[in-house]
């Protein structure tokens, strides 16, 4: 399902979003809503292939099975009044940041503000890689992508249309986006199929330091 179904789906989710940026500047409503209903196709597909295939599941927490409604509920709320907040804290610092380092907003959100929100995919990522559930530990980063791209960015779009502030979003930062997304399929394959070694992790690695490099030099 990497290069068949959510590898390809990725990739036009990405190739959607420079098109909608690149025609008209901005993300619409429209096009938001256009991305909420792939999202929601996106899902259908992926559930109802998952279907066709018998997993065994292990290591369930029996204590959730007795765990009260009431309960769940308080802890979404607190959940989701600390999200909130963080979220308060990360955008006003990040603008507060920009101006302390005579930078633009721009190159905050591509570099700090994108690696703090991508710190708990990173420990997902490398615990699920630790405990040799590589599936998840790939599915997490793609399926993170497209739901950024099109459940993120798409109800965003609906609440408050986006702009471009910044062309470089459209002639650099986008490009080095779709660059990564694309480059998966030649490192899954060559030389050795479906086989990440970390000699390709550097690669990737070292790259995206020198992508930080140029947003703060450009």
């Amino acid at each position: 399902d990497f290069y068949r179904f959510n590898w390809p789906v990725m990739m036009v989710f990405s190739i959607a979003l420079f098109y909608f940026l690149s025609s008209g500047g901005n993300l619409s409503r429209l096009e938001g809503g256009v991305f909420l209903v792939a999202i929601m196709v996106y899902l259908f597909l992926l559930i109802r292939r998952a279907r066709k295939t018998h997993v065994e599941v292990e290591g369930i927490d029996e204590s959730l099975k007795i765990t009260s409604g009431f309960k769940m509920i308080v802890w979404l709320l607190i959940g989701g009044v600390a999200l909130w907040g963080g979220s308060e804290l990360l955008v006003n610092g990040a603008v507060d940041l920009a101006g302390m380092l005579g930078v633009s907003e721009r190159v905050i959100s591509v570099t700090i503000i994108a690696i703090g929100t991508s710190v708990p995919e990173l420990a997902a990522s490398v615990i699920a890689a630790l405990k040799q559930e590589k599936a998840l530990s790939l599915g997490n980063l793609i399926g993170s992508n497209i739901f950024n791209i099109a459940s993120v960015l798409g109800l965003t779009a609906l609440i408050q249309p986006i702009y471009v502030q910044s062309e470089k979003i459209l002639t650099s930062d986008i490009f080095w986006m779709l660059g990564f997304a694309f480059i998966l399929i030649p490192l899954a394959f060559l030389p050795r199929k479906f086989i990440f070694a970390r000699y390709k992790g550097l690669i990737l690695f070292v790259s995206y330091v020198i992508f930080i490099g140029m947003a703060f030099i450009e």
